[in-house]
């Protein structure tokens, strides 16, 4: 009777063991799922631009606590520069968005579309903006070089285009 009790704890024993190396086992495992929680968070941290450009302006200051989904600073796009253009208000009426446009810079002319029109009227003239409308070979905007910030440029609409015109001098 003695010998069976003592077979019947050394398997109690042995069961008993292994119970406690597969709670180990998953504290271990428990262990590297928070540890990859919290890298996946501190890896959530870090901030990245959807597009290549460069900091406009802070929003926040350094150290401070922010909200979730709360402006942190913006970032100036660098890959479509877009001209703001004033137009004459007797010119508004006969604008759309998507009109060609003609930029010339240092004695080249490149071509640009018009994207946005403000409804507001200042100093009897509209303000819109344009957007270079140059592909590359690889089916990107091409932007022309030496462009800088509040550079004055001239820009040219073109409200109407006619192919295949035959031209006269006059008179």
């Amino acid at each position: 009777m003695v010998y069976q009790h003592a077979v019947a704890d050394a398997q109690l024993n042995l069961e008993s063991l292994q119970f406690e190396i597969k709670t180990r086992e998953l504290l271990v495992q428990r262990q590297i799922l928070m540890v990859e929680e919290l890298s996946r968070k501190v890896d959530e941290l870090t901030l990245r631009s959807p597009v290549n450009g460069i900091v406009g302006n802070l929003a926040v200051q350094q150290k401070n606590q922010v909200t979730q989904n709360q402006t942190i600073l913006s970032v100036v796009d660098l890959s479509e520069f877009e001209l703001e253009v004033a137009i004459p208000e007797s010119y508004a009426d006969d604008l759309a968005i998507g009109m060609a446009a003609e930029v010339s810079l240092n004695g080249e002319t490149h071509s640009a579309k018009l994207v946005t029109i403000s409804p507001e009227i200042e100093n009897n003239q509209v303000t819109g903006r344009v957007r270079f409308a140059d592909l590359n070979a690889d089916g990107t905007l091409s932007q022309p070089q030496g462009l800088r910030q509040n550079q004055r440029l001239t820009t040219r609409i073109l409200m109407e285009n006619k192919q295949a015109v035959l031209m006269v001098q006059r008179g």
